[in-house]
């Protein structure tokens, strides 16, 4: 995706903490995003992904680890007005072997996936890396 083509991009971020929210939100800002929607709660996600279908959506696997693998997998299937074709970042503090196999479940296929180091620090990157 060219810079040029993130000032378009709708954006859903879902984090439960606001400090991670205010990162996101400026690493996105600073790669040229500017239709970022910010939510912390599973009913908030959900509400936000019925009224403006997103093309980015990162969250936080903490708001609901079951809910969220269920809500990506809705998703992907273009269930609720969903864009099946929305790129997915899902991060998680304690990432475990059901968490991946519930987001696999999810994903439109292998190539969703992408495990990369994190740090609040890489969010611009692992939004490049995601859209490339």
């Amino acid at each position: 995706m060219e810079n040029s083509l993130y000032d378009l991009a709708e954006v859903l971020v879902c984090d439960p903490v606001a400090s991670n929210r205010a990162a996101t939100r400026s690493a996105l800002y600073s790669l040229g995003c500017r239709h970022i929607e910010m939510v912390g709660n599973l009913r908030d996600f959900f509400e936000a992904l019925e009224n403006r279908p997103p093309d980015f959506v990162l969250c936080e696997v903490q708001v609901g680890q079951l809910e969220l693998c269920q809500a990506i997998r809705a998703l992907r299937h273009g269930e609720h007005n969903y864009n099946p074709f929305a790129i997915v970042i899902v991060t998680a503090w304690m990432p475990n072997t059901t968490l991946a196999t519930e987001i696999l479940h999810g994903a439109r296929s292998g190539s969703d996936i992408k495990r990369v180091p994190y740090r609040h620090q890489d969010h611009a990157k692992i939004v490049e890396i995601a859209s490339a």
